[in-house]
């Protein structure tokens, strides 16, 4: 970014001479190879020389903010920046998760690798950085029970109803009492008690 000059000397020193760079006189900005000609302008003295000015690519650094506790389903703001001030872009290593952008959203709770890259330019050399979640923490949900009326001992077999708010499926058990359960339906054995089905 900043102009490379070079400098020049002179036998006897002191004539004067005029660069070129590139066949002009603006000084290079960009890394790269510039032919440089250096040509006495002096009236008692003549000369010149060439040459090639090499200038390297910079590196950069990148800042890659911690990502901290996330949760599964919950979407993220990634975030980091690099030392030349040019954009910076996300994609995911590995785990079960989306990233659209800079925006990342866990899918489960196993773990993932996300990595920060700036491509680079003419003048400066491509530079990324990696941050590892091992585990996200899981969403809590609740459940809603619907109600079960009383039934007789010798009641037809009836159907439980139960749904997450995860949307996930419910499944049902019987902790104590005089019934069976085939998935949600409820068979009484014909003797009497209090009956305990958890969802």
């Amino acid at each position: 970014g900043a102009a490379k000059a070079v400098s020049v000397t002179t036998s006897p020193s002191g004539l004067t001479v005029v660069v070129t760079y590139d066949g002009g006189e603006t000084v290079p900005t960009d890394a790269g190879l510039h032919p440089v000609v250096a040509t006495i302008t002096d009236p008692n003295y003549a000369g010149s020389a060439s040459d090639t000015l090499v200038v390297s690519q910079a590196t950069q650094t990148l800042t890659f903010s911690s990502i901290g506790n996330v949760s599964a389903g919950t979407t993220v703001a990634l975030n980091a920046t690099a030392s030349s001030g040019l954009p910076v872009t996300f994609s995911l290593v590995n785990g079960n998760a989306t990233l659209v952008g800079a925006n990342l959203t866990p899918l489960d709770s196993g773990g993932f690798t996300v990595r920060a890259t700036q491509a680079g330019n003419t003048n400066f050399k491509s530079v990324s950085a990696d941050q590892t979640v091992v585990q996200t923490a899981r969403q809590a949900q609740s459940i809603t029970f619907a109600a079960v009326s009383d039934h007789a001992a010798t009641a037809a077999p009836f159907v439980l109803s139960a749904s997450a708010t995860s949307g996930l499926p419910v499944t049902f058990e019987v902790v104590s009492g005089p019934v069976s359960i085939s998935g949600a339906t409820v068979t009484l054995n014909g003797a009497s008690g209090a009956v305990t089905i958890r969802a």
